[in-house]
């Protein structure tokens, strides 16, 4: 014995289901918050002889709770920029599950979640001018994703090689030497 639960956005011309429960309550993830649904259920039997289900209950509606979003993140500072790398930092947001960061060279584009306030890209192209931007990501029960935050541009130094009696050495436009043959 069990039951079958059916339902849908008010508006919606079909019910989702039938979704079987063997008991009397039934969390449904994924719902769309602040939104009105209806449900409706029957009441199935297992038993060999009956293995049908009763009439469906009356349709109810309720409306999902409406998500507090989270605050945008802040302060977006860029420190640490070498040819190949460059951290990315910003004020923590209260009540987030983690940050969503994407960066790109107007080529390729990455993402990078994370659960502190602060990413150190590497790997990057030297003489480069990347734009990056960060959300705040929420738990989708009490709280939705922040808008996102424009962390605006940054350029990695430019990588110079250059020529010696004895070899060839590259080294970054701010002076730190990246290696030598």
């Amino acid at each position: 014995n069990g039951y079958n639960l059916y339902y849908k956005k008010v508006g919606d011309a079909n019910f989702t289901g039938p979704i079987t429960c063997n008991s009397k309550s039934s969390t449904r993830n994924g719902l769309t918050p602040n939104t009105e649904y209806v449900f409706k259920v029957a009441a199935t039997s297992n038993n060999i002889n009956e293995c049908k289900s009763s009439e469906q209950s009356a349709e109810f509606t309720f409306k999902t709770k409406d998500l507090t979003q989270l605050a945008k993140p802040t302060n977006l500072p860029v420190t640490n920029i070498t040819c190949t790398e460059a951290t990315l930092s910003w004020d923590a947001v209260t009540n987030k599950k983690n940050y969503k960061l994407t960066y790109t060279d107007g080529v390729s584009t990455k993402e990078v979640t994370t659960g502190s306030e602060s990413v150190t890209l590497n790997n990057l192209l030297s003489g480069t001018t990347y734009t990056w931007e960060i959300q705040a990501i929420g738990d989708g029960t009490n709280y939705a994703n922040s808008e996102v935050a424009d962390g605006g541009s940054f350029t990695t130094n430019y990588k110079i090689t250059y020529n010696v009696k004895g070899g060839t050495w590259t080294a970054c436009a701010d002076g730190c030497v990246a290696g030598g043959e």
